[in-house]
């Protein structure tokens, strides 16, 4: 039951730890001492401690170490889609919280395009992008003005260009 808790920070696996923490702790204090008074005994209170304890320490560790995000997705960051054509950069939205941002860049026009992510004092890139093909960048912005443009010679100057803001 714990190795599937902590397999790949399934949900369900938590829960279900959990549950029997919870059944264990229920069965002890309403169950048991009806059927047996001089539950747990001089005898039985060692058993009773260890197993109490270890059900414990394999709650806590199955929420503290396999109850947080992935680094892979935190890193990764939320995903937004742009779209590049012949001297124009589309997004779904020009305002972003604060945080960790995956630019997903399509090439859906004719001639090679890439996308620039410029603010806060840096400069973040994908590589050249062929037509029909994608790349990304991962950037982690933070609060004020960020310009995004193909660097491509002419294609910015042209107003393949687009201003973001991260307030």
């Amino acid at each position: 039951m714990l190795l599937f808790a902590l397999s790949s920070s399934h949900k369900l696996g938590l829960a279900l730890v959990a549950a029997v923490v919870v059944g264990f702790s229920l069965t002890v204090s309403l169950l048991v001492p009806r059927r047996w008074p001089q539950f747990p005994g001089r005898r039985g209170l060692p058993a009773f401690v260890v197993v109490s304890v270890l059900l414990f320490v394999a709650m806590i560790s199955a929420v503290l170490v396999f109850g947080r995000e992935s680094k892979s997705a935190t890193a990764e960051g939320k995903k937004v889609a742009v779209t590049e054509v012949e001297y124009k950069i589309e997004l779904p939205k020009t305002s972003f919280a604060p945080g960790t941002y995956t630019f997903i860049a399509t090439n859906k026009g004719s001639v090679v395009h890439n996308l620039n992510v410029k603010g806060a004092g840096s400069t973040e890139a994908t590589q050249d992008i062929q037509p029909g093909s994608n790349s990304t960048v991962t950037v982690e912005l933070k609060t004020g003005s960020y310009d995004l443009y193909c660097s491509i010679p002419g294609h910015r100057e042209n107003g393949m260009e687009q201003k973001i803001t991260v307030s």
